[in-house]
């Protein structure tokens, strides 16, 4: 058998060495976000970790935010959490389907979609734009609201957007 004939100090390089490319294989594809539905599942399965993680998961995509909007971000982040203080642990999350490519309004470049996250007694909705610039997606503006279904969203509720500093209401 051929394995007889290696050494042990080399079966074991090998090993390593093949765990290391297969790590680095599967760091850099999932590393790289390459589609605006990417960028949501990651963020929404952050979601079951923290939602200051899934947020800045959302932000960090659009250095603009980072830079030059980090006081608006925290603010963003802060009256979030105050929304869902009181709606229990976080379920679940779930894309509704837009279906992008046939709306009048199709770009090659901006996508929409709406985010409802499952909380254990209230659920809220994510309006969530991306722009594509140098083969990248980033986050434009990002909304939510509560709701009390589908569809009723109470006339009274905000919706929070970091692209509308100055008003958040809609």
């Amino acid at each position: 058998m051929y394995l007889k004939h290696i050494k042990i100090d080399n079966l074991s390089s090998m090993i390593k060495g093949i765990s290391l490319f297969l790590f680095f294989c599967f760091s850099i594809g999932y590393s790289q976000t390459k589609t605006p539905e990417d960028i949501i599942n990651r963020s929404g399965n952050l979601f079951y970790m923290s939602s200051d993680n899934a947020l800045d998961y959302l932000f960090k995509t659009n250095e603009t935010f980072n830079k030059k909007e980090q006081k608006f971000v925290e603010d963003y982040k802060n009256n979030f959490y105050k929304t869902i203080h009181d709606f229990g642990k976080f379920q679940d999350f779930e894309i509704l389907n837009l279906d992008n490519e046939k709306k009048i309004n199709y770009s090659k470049k901006v996508r929409r979609y709406q985010v409802i996250l499952y909380y254990e007694i209230r659920a809220l909705l994510l309006d969530v734009w991306f722009y594509n610039v140098s083969d990248s997606w980033k986050l434009y503006d990002l909304k939510y609201a509560k709701f009390y279904g589908f569809n009723n969203l109470s006339p009274n509720e905000e919706q929070h957007s970091p692209n509308h500093e100055k008003d958040h209401s809609h």
